[in-house]
């Protein structure tokens, strides 16, 4: 429902998309934004030292 309300707001504000950022270990959420339409856009790649 918080997605579906995010979307309907962004297109009253005229906005041509939505990015957001999500863990990559977080096989779940990853789903689940696919599921809504969402797809793969940039990986971004770290490492501790």
């Amino acid at each position: 429902m918080i997605l579906k309300a995010l979307i309907n707001w962004a297109k009253t504000k005229g906005l041509s998309e939505i990015r957001l950022e999500v863990y990559d270990e977080n096989i779940a959420a990853k789903k689940a934004y696919l599921k809504a339409g969402f797809k793969p856009n940039l990986l971004e790649m770290r490492m501790e030292v």
